[in-house]
């Protein structure tokens, strides 16, 4: 799984655009799909975010190969969410953590051997994230939309600065699904603000 993955990984994440959407679903059945679908600026889809269990979560190619494994490990209640960050290989390569309660998602820090990213909203009830590095410099900016109002299926659109490296865009890319999971998912609060 070696050179493969590595280039998939540097590819996917190499983009200087990248879209996070929940899919479109049935409104009276369960939907036993992708919980997100990962795409290029022009919606073609190069990936999907499969739940494997209790927050949960994989990201893998069209290929089925695993690109990023996220796990939810602490503040399911009422606390800090923290998040454990693996490579395909489950290989540990960060963390993110809300500095604020659960549903304050303000403010992200992604935490990996490469330094600390930051996903801040840019106002209180604001759509926009900036991510910005330990030298304050922007390396991305994440934009939230909604796919359909009546259910509250989200989209983020990713805007990623040439500067920011491939590990640094997983790891943004990661930060996002956390960013949904605080949102919208821990306690079933799938369409809250």
């Amino acid at each position: 799984m070696g050179g493969d993955a590595d280039d998939t990984v540097a590819e996917l994440f190499g983009l200087d655009a990248l879209i996070l959407a929940q899919p479109r679903r049935p409104i009276l059945r369960s939907h036993h799909g992708p919980k997100m679908h990962l795409s290029a600026a022009d919606g073609t889809v190069l990936g999907h975010l499969h739940e494997r269990g209790t927050y949960a979560y994989r990201m893998q190619d069209l290929g089925g190969r695993p690109l990023l494994h996220i796990r939810l490990i602490s503040g399911a209640a009422f606390g800090r969410p923290l998040f454990h960050l693996a490579d395909g290989r489950d290989r540990p390569i960060g963390e993110v953590q809300s500095r604020g309660r659960m549903l304050r998602a303000g403010l992200l820090q992604v935490r990996t051997e490469g330094g600390t990213l930051h996903l801040t909203r840019n106002a209180l009830a604001g759509r926009v994230w900036l991510v910005q590095d330990d030298a304050h410099d922007r390396l991305g900016r994440v934009t939230a939309s909604t796919v359909r109002s009546f259910d509250g299926l989200q989209q983020y659109a990713v805007e990623l600065d040439r500067r920011a490296g491939a590990e640094q865009r997983r790891s943004i890319v990661a930060a996002v699904v956390c960013l949904q999971v605080v949102r919208r998912w821990v306690g079933g609060s799938e369409a809250s603000p």
